[in-house]
């Protein structure tokens, strides 16, 4: 099964674009764009770009700074400046522990000052970006998808997620096996399973014949939950 999950890996591959700058909009003379929209479970540093549209009298900028999570509590605070850069770069570090996916903003307010090192204008920030949770993809199949009636069926399932360093086995993960009913997927009882540190797992099912539409479902741990095409046995 490892050449399998091998294969799949490269194709699951393709599903997951790198994510493009999350832009937050422009408030008074500053932009920010904010260069990744993934919690990952632990702490992240997530890059941001402040760009400053000031006038040619600006000898240089401040700001203080304070970003704040759905649920309203400061993850981060910072005191940036520059006597020239107009793009600055910074970073803002991030937990998951400490907050949940959703909406964040970025507040702060300082001002631009002249060659006597005066304040001249104020500058703000109030502006919002979004974390999402890394996704997962899960995959079914039928060791053999013609069984005899009233023998058990074999299915092998993989699972997979974003991580910092791109699609990789989704370790220790509860997947259920789900039945298509009356136009319904519920649970087979008894097919709970947990993957390997390969994110493979294998279920049994007892096939009593005709055709029967399967699928599996994954629920890891801080990563979104996912389902796999259906296999129908028959």
């Amino acid at each position: 099964m490892r050449r399998t999950a091998t294969i799949l890996l490269a194709l699951l591959a393709g599903l997951f674009a790198v994510p493009a700058p999350a832009t937050a909009g422009t408030a008074n003379d500053v932009t920010v764009d904010v260069f990744d929209d993934v919690m990952y479970p632990g702490c992240s540093s997530y890059t941001f770009a402040v760009d400053l549209d000031l006038p040619a009298a600006a000898e240089g900028w401040y700001l203080d700074i304070k970003v704040r999570g759905p649920g309203g509590a400061v993850l981060h605070e910072d005191y940036l400046s520059d006597s020239a850069v107009r793009e600055y770069l910074d970073h803002m570090w991030i937990c998951s522990e400490d907050t949940r996916p959703g909406t964040f903003t970025i507040k702060g307010t300082g001002a631009w000052y002249d060659a006597d090192y005066r304040d001249r204008e104020t500058i703000s920030i109030d502006q919002s970006f979004a974390l999402r949770r890394p996704r997962s993809v899960t995959t079914l199949q039928a060791v053999n998808a013609n069984p005899r009636p009233d023998t058990w069926a074999k299915l092998k399932t993989l699972v997979v997620a974003e991580t910092r360093r791109g699609l990789d086995a989704s370790k220790f993960t509860a997947v259920v096996l789900q039945r298509l009913k009356a136009g319904r997927w519920v649970l087979v009882k008894g097919s709970r399973v947990v993957t390997d540190k390969f994110g493979e797992a294998a279920f049994r099912y007892r096939y009593r014949g005709g055709r029967v539409s399967l699928r599996a479902k994954a629920t890891p741990a801080e990563i979104s939950p996912s389902t796999s095409l259906r296999v129908v046995l028959r």
